[in-house]
C-alpha cells in the first residue's frame, strides 16, 4: 500500500492531466464522439478565417511610420496560422493525448518490481514539481508578456485599437462596426492564445515526465554493476527490456503526435524571424518588436528542448549499458543483454515531417538561417 507520501505527486500528476484534457476538450468544441465530427472543427475553422481577414491589413500596416502598430499586426497574423495548426493537432490527436496521458499515469500507479518502483517514486517527486512550476511559469509568462504589450500599444498614440482587421460586410458607418470587431477579435485572440500555451505546457508535461522515466531506467541499469545484487535479481534485465520497450512505443505515439506540428512550428518561426528581422532592418527596432521576437523565439525553444531532452537521456543509455560489469553475466545474459543494446544504440527524438531532427541543434540553425537570409534579402531589396 502507497504511503500518503508517495499519492502526493500522483494527485500533482492527475490535476495537470484533467487540466490539459478539460483544455483539449474544449477545443473540440465540448463534445467528442469516436467519429470526428464538423463542429469539432470550429476553432480552427474561425482561426483560418480570421488569419485571412488579417492578411490585408498587414499588408496596410507593414510600411507604416506606427511601427508598434505594424509589430503588432505581424503578431497577431502569426499567433492566428500556429493556432489554426495546433488546433487541427489538438483535433485529430484528441485520442493519442488521451492515450499518452493514461500511459503517463501508469509511471505513478503501476505495480512493478520494488527496486523499479522506489526509482520511480524518488523521480517523480522530484520532475513533478519541475513540470507544475514549468507549466505554470510558462502560461503566466505568455500571458503576462501579452498584457505588457496590449497596454504598451494602448498607451501608444494614433494607433486604432484593436483594429487588426475589418469584419466584411459591416459598414464602418454602422454603430455596430466598432463593437463587433473589438468583441469578435478579443474572442478569437484570447483563444488562439491558449491553444498556443496549450500545446506548449502539454510538451513541458510529456518531456519532463519522460526525462523521469529515462532517468529511472538509467539507475536500473547502473545497478547491474553490482554482480551480488544482480546474482539475487535474476530477472533485471527483463526488467531494463521491459521499460526500454514501454519507452519506445510511447515515443513512436509522440513521433506521431508531433510528425506535422513540429515541421509546422519550425517552418512557420523560420518565416516569422525572417519577415521581423526584415522589418528591423528597414524600419528600425523598438521594444513592441522585441517582446514578439522573445515570443517566438520562446515558442521554437519549448519544441526544441522538448526534442533535445527526448534524444540527449536515449542517447546516454547505450553507454550506460556497456560501462556496466557484462562481461561477469551468464552466458545467456550476455546474449539477452547485446540484444537490449543493439536496440538502444539509436537515439529517439522528434522528427519534424521525418526529416527535421527536432534538438537544439536545430533552434541554433534556424536563427543563423533567419539572420543569412534576411540580410541577402536585405541587400538584394535596398539596392541603390
Amino acid at each position: 500500500m502507497s504511503s500518503p507520501t508517495e499519492d502526493i505527486p500522483l494527485k500533482k500528476f492527475e490535476r495537470l492531466v484533467k487540466f490539459f484534457e478539460w483544455c483539449i476538450d474544449l477545443f473540440n468544441s465540448g463534445i467528442r464522439y469516436k467519429d470526428i465530427r464538423f463542429y469539432n472543427f470550429i476553432f480552427s475553422i474561425i482561426f483560418l478565417i480570421s488569419t485571412v481577414f488579417n492578411i490585408k491589413h498587414v499588408l496596410l500596416t507593414y510600411d507604416s511610420v506606427n511601427r508598434v502598430q505594424a509589430t503588432y499586426t505581424i503578431c497577431f497574423i502569426a499567433i492566428h496560422v500556429q493556432a489554426f495548426g495546433k488546433a487541427l493537432m489538438l483535433v485529430f490527436n484528441y485520442d493519442d493525448f488521451k492515450e499518452l496521458f493514461g500511459e503517463l499515469k501508469k509511471f505513478y500507479t503501476a505495480k512493478d518490481h520494488p527496486m523499479v518502483m522506489d526509482a520511480r517514486n524518488r523521480h517523480n517527486a522530484t520532475h513533478i514539481k519541475g513540470i507544475t512550476y514549468g507549466v505554470m511559469l510558462h502560461w503566466t509568462t505568455y500571458w503576462f508578456g501579452e498584457v505588457f504589450l496590449q497596454v504598451f500599444i494602448r498607451a501608444h498614440g494614433a494607433i486604432k485599437f484593436p483594429m487588426q482587421y475589418y469584419i466584411p460586410f459591416i459598414e464602418e458607418s454602422s454603430p455596430y462596426f466598432y463593437i463587433s470587431n473589438t468583441v469578435l477579435q478579443n474572442f478569437v485572440f484570447f483563444f488562439a492564445l491558449n491553444v498556443m500555451i496549450l500545446v506548449d505546457c502539454t510538451i513541458i508535461l510529456i518531456a519532463f515526465q519522460f526525462r523521469s522515466e529515462l532517468v529511472c531506467l538509467s539507475e536500473i541499469i547502473s545497478k547491474l554493476d553490482d554482480i551480488e545484487m544482480y546474482k539475487k535479481n535474476k530477472g533485471m534485465l527483463l526488467i531494463i527490456y521491459r521499460m526500454h520497450w514501454n519507452l519506445i512505443n510511447l515515443f513512436n505515439v509522440i513521433s506521431n503526435m508531433y510528425f506535422y506540428m513540429s515541421f509546422f512550428q519550425v517552418a512557420s518561426s523560420f518565416h516569422g524571424i525572417c519577415f521581423l528581422f526584415y522589418g528591423y532592418f528597414v524600419h528600425g527596432f523598438d521594444i513592441s518588436g522585441l517582446i514578439i521576437l522573445l515570443v517566438v523565439f520562446a515558442q521554437i525553444f519549448i519544441h526544441c528542448l522538448f526534442g533535445e531532452i527526448l534524444f540527449a537521456n536515449t542517447a546516454a543509455l547505450p553507454n550506460a549499458l556497456y560501462l556496466t560489469k557484462w562481461y561477469e553475466f551468464s552466458a545467456r545474459d550476455k546474449r539477452d543483454f547485446l540484444f537490449i543494446l543493439q536496440n538502444a544504440q539509436r537515439p529517439c527524438g522528434v522528427k519534424a515531417a521525418g526529416v527535421i531532427d527536432v534538438s537544439i541543434y536545430t533552434f541554433v540553425e534556424v536563427l543563423k538561417l533567419s539572420g543569412s537570409y534576411c540580410a541577402v534579402f536585405y541587400a538584394l531589396t535596398n539596392k541603390k
